[in-house]
């Protein structure tokens, strides 16, 4: 089936909003809908749900990726929650109980919570969509709210076979102010905050986003990264990105991080929507890719088997500590106050990398004079390895505070 790409300005060819060879069926259904409401208005309409098309190129990834492909290849949206919960096990039907019906997939979970509740109270609030010319509708917010009629519908329920939606005139702001919304949620996954960090990097440097339904997408973004080679493909520094989101350096590191995670293990952090914090713990074994796919995947298991919540900070670092070969333990006569001498070596170690850089520095000058120092490999290693100590302490602020 062919593709073909809607760009009405360069925000949305970046994106990759897309439509599909269902235009004759598109432009017959739009019959229904007079032209002046296919014009922004700002008052909710009853759309046709088969007139929708989901952006499925956009941080937040409510499909599962073969799922989200097959859905741009021109699967029907109630037919694709069919297929889901044929390969979920999941029951066709519109009630849903967390403890009692819930599937191993976080993502059909929210989907399914979310129809539940759009069953049961009716949809608060409408969707807002953006007029194709094929006749269809584009899904500007509300990817979750459609998803959930579509459940509806594959349950039998045909009385959500339209949605309420709002037509939006499109605009140049329209990327940065979805990416900016998706990035504000509590509930995305570090994978999900990464690929709005890369977005929006991307988007900055004039650059066309890669296909994140792709696993393989992730390795080749991490790898400019790791060879430091944003400069050379023509790419804006994240200091420019975090400033433009209103991010720290330390944030944005922890959304791209897991871009470097094999792609078995980047599956499963999708498939669970895992988050930064819950995955901190592997961040550290960078140099054992290996390990980090068989933490995870015991985890998953363990999940499966026990139905327990598993996906914490503290059950991850318990895993590794059985993943990872023992490590023989060199003999030392401890001191007594020997947490107290750590504590002041550390105190001594960082007042002198600090007064390295004068005591007076801004974050972002800190930042300049930090960056003019990356081509000496030996010091990065180095900064590499005291991270997790850094973390620590931060983490331990954070506690207390």
């Amino acid at each position: 089936m062919s593709r073909k790409f809607s760009a009405p300005n360069r925000m949305t060819a970046i994106l990759g909003s897309v439509t599909f060879d269902r235009q004759s069926s598109a432009t017959n259904e739009a019959a229904e809908i007079s032209p002046s409401t296919r014009q922004a208005s700002g008052k909710p309409l009853k759309i046709p749900l088969k007139l929708i098309r989901l952006n499925l190129n956009q941080p937040r990834k409510l499909l599962a990726p073969e799922l989200a492909r097959r859905i741009a290849g021109g699967l029907d949206l109630v037919d694709a929650m069919r297929q889901w919960a044929q390969n979920t096990q999941a029951a066709l039907h519109a009630e849903y109980q967390q403890d009692e019906t819930a599937t191993g997939d976080a993502r059909l979970n929210v989907i399914r919570e979310r129809a539940w509740s759009i069953h049961q109270h009716g949809l608060l609030e409408a969707i807002n969509v953006f007029a194709n010319d094929d006749g269809a509708y584009e899904v500007q917010n509300g990817e979750c709210r459609t998803l959930a009629h579509a459940w509806l519908v594959a349950c039998g329920e045909r009385r959500f076979e339209h949605i309420e939606a709002v037509v939006r005139d499109r605009s140049k702001d329209d990327y940065t102010k979805k990416l900016v919304e998706n990035l504000e949620r509590e509930d995305l996954s570090a994978i999900e905050m990464g690929i709005g960090a890369w977005m929006a990097r991307l988007e900055m440097s004039g650059q066309p986003v890669p296909d994140f339904n792709t696993l393989e997408t992730f390795g080749q973004l991490a790898e400019i990264d790791h060879k430091r080679a944003g400069k050379q493909r023509g790419l804006v520094e994240w200091q420019a990105v975090e400033k433009a989101l209103g991010k720290t350096m330390q944030w944005r590191w922890n959304a791209t991080e897991a871009f470097g995670f094999p792609p078995e293990a980047i599956a499963i952090i999708l498939r669970h929507r895992l988050n930064g914090r819950a995955l901190r713990p592997l961040f550290k074994l960078r140099e054992t890719p290996a390990v980090q796919v068989r933490v995870l995947q015991s985890l998953e298991q363990l999940a499966a088997e026990k139905g327990a919540e598993v996906w914490t900070q503290a059950s991850v670092a318990a895993e590794i500590a059985r993943a990872e070969p023992a490590k023989p333990v060199a003999k030392q006569d401890a001191a007594p106050d020997s947490t107290a001498a750590q504590a002041a070596a550390v105190k001594h170690s960082l007042s002198a990398l600090r007064a390295a850089f004068g005591p007076s520095l801004s974050e972002a000058q800190l930042r300049d004079e930090a960056s003019r120092l990356q081509g000496d490999a030996e010091l990065v290693r180095l900064a590499r390895e005291v991270l997790p100590v850094i973390e620590g302490l931060l983490d331990m602020r954070e506690v207390g505070q």
